[in-house]
């Protein structure tokens, strides 16, 4: 499938939950309901899959089936939403945070016709480990989505967090008081360990002193499965029973790996965060990749944050917090200005474009989720059906993925192809594919474990809209380490057109 691509700055989320179709659709009419809402997302996903050329055969009748190639009857269908964090209390962050549910609800209905009515879907996560995972179901309305199907008596359709516990935090929503245990994933987990198959290998051997992080977890547990020759996930069950994997990410800018679409969503298919290696901290034989620059400003700031938070009084905490706020928002200011700052205070934790680290541990999950079987083996042969649908109607730009600046983008994408469909994305962003460690990457993704085969053209179909070809966005603001680096250059960003935000 040819990575599909629309922009239609006038697109928006219905408003009624659950989020029911614009208009008379005579597939979604015979399926799913008769009633009418105003999810204009609708009419924007029917026309890219007339762009893709999905069953054409029957397209605009009530048999239309865009997705019966990928999805058949009776089969377990994982859609995986990046849903990283709930909104609590931040409302300006709303529809930037998390896959929308009026998104969902598109993608949904189009499951369920494949279907037939018959089968199990489970929308999934592991969000962040003080995700409170009530609050994010209910920032999306997904218990109205999820009632929108109770009449089809064939279906299972649930929504699952699989996290093995979840940490509550103070009222600085930055210290964790206490690790509370979750039912987690009532099929239970396996380790999958990819051995000398992973892509951070390399790494380990390259250095034998190499201490892997991930920020706010335990790092012993990061580097007892993350070590030369033994590289282990923890995988839900649940998600490696699944015939088919739809992966549904949000379109964001991110602090660590520039962009997070489709690559990056998978993070969210391992169910202890401690497994996944995400920087590299300094050691006697390499610097790293924990910051940009490490002076002993930034070596400061990194000691408070392993050594003197946990110590700290909340009210005083909260106010050093306050200080360092107004400080980050000092120094972004600075780099979009052009003007010379301490990078290794904002980009911290492997925040900025020389990170090596987080591209591997992507790669390895999207590895997995084409190749390990449902007993967690790699095999040669892909074991379940992929597709990526991207919710880009209003995105994240800046310092993303949690605290960016809103962006209505009215951008979806569609594709089967996770490296293609994020070129494809990153250029719409005005990027470039090339500067992106996980794009820039793909020609080292091993054959025998193919999960892309991106031809390395960053363009898709352009599904157009009403009034012709899709408008070109003006460029997103990069993360902060990132500025400067992962832009288009003028010329090839001029050629698209004449931009508009």
């Amino acid at each position: 499938m040819k990575t599909t691509y629309l922009t239609d700055l006038g697109l928006t989320y219905g408003t009624t939950p659950p989020f029911d179709p614009d208009s008379a659709y005579p597939e979604i009419e015979r399926a799913i309901t008769t009633r009418r809402g105003d999810n204009r997302v609708y009419a924007a996903v029917r026309r890219m899959f007339r762009a893709a050329g999905l069953d054409a055969a029957h397209e605009g009748t009530a048999d239309w089936n865009p997705l019966g190639g990928t999805i058949r009857p009776g089969q377990r269908v994982v859609v995986k939403p990046n849903w990283v964090f709930d909104v609590r209390g931040r409302e300006h962050l709303r529809d930037q945070l998390t896959t929308h549910g009026a998104f969902l609800r598109v993608v949904l209905d189009y499951i369920v016709i494949a279907l037939r009515g018959e089968g199990r879907i489970t929308l999934c996560d592991c969000p962040l480990q003080s995700a409170d995972f009530a609050g994010i179901l209910a920032d999306n309305r997904m218990a109205d989505v999820v009632g929108a199907y109770a009449h089809l008596p064939g279906l299972t359709i649930r929504c699952l967090d699989l996290r093995r516990q979840m940490a509550v935090l103070d009222a600085t929503m930055s210290k964790i008081v206490r690790l509370d245990r979750l039912p987690g994933d009532p099929l239970g987990y396996a380790e999958v360990d990819l051995g000398a198959e992973s892509y951070l290998e390399d790494l380990c051997a390259r250095d034998p002193d190499v201490r892997l992080v991930v920020g706010d977890y335990d790092e012993d547990v990061t580097n007892r499965n993350q070590k030369r020759g033994i590289h282990r996930y923890l995988i839900p069950n649940t998600v490696l029973d699944a015939d088919v994997f739809v992966n549904v990410p949000k379109m964001k800018t991110h602090r660590k790996c520039g962009i997070t679409g489709a690559l990056k969503n998978l993070i969210g298919i391992n169910a202890e965060k401690a497994y996944l290696a995400h920087y590299r901290k300094r050691t006697p034989r390499t610097p790293g990749d924990e910051a940009r620059g490490h002076s002993r400003l930034t070596r400061a700031a990194l000691f408070v944050d392993a050594r003197i938070k946990p110590m700290t009084p909340e009210p005083i905490w909260k106010g050093m917090r306050s200080l360092w706020s107004g400080y980050k928002r000092r120094v972004h200011r600075r780099i979009a200005e052009g003007k010379p700052v301490n990078y290794g205070l904002v980009t911290s934790g492997g925040s900025w474009h020389g990170n090596d680290t987080l591209w591997r541990t992507i790669y390895d999950l999207n590895t997995i989720i084409r190749f390990a079987d449902r007993g967690g083996r790699l095999t040669r042969e892909p074991q379940r059906a992929y597709l990526a649908f991207v919710d880009g109607v209003v995105a994240c730009e800046g310092d993303g993925p949690l605290h960016g600046t809103t962006r209505k983008a009215g951008t979806i994408l569609l594709g089967d192809d996770p490296v293609a469909t994020d070129a494809c994305m990153a250029w719409r962003m005005g990027f470039e594919p090339a500067r992106i460690a996980t794009l820039s990457h793909a020609a080292d993704i091993r054959p025998e474990h193919a999960f892309s085969r991106w031809d390395g053209a960053p363009h898709g179909t352009d599904a157009g809209t009403d009034a012709g070809a899709s408008p070109e966005l003006a460029p997103f603001a990069a993360p902060p380490g990132w500025v400067h680096h992962v832009e288009r250059a003028p010329a090839a960003a001029a050629a698209g057109g004449s931009g508009a935000r």
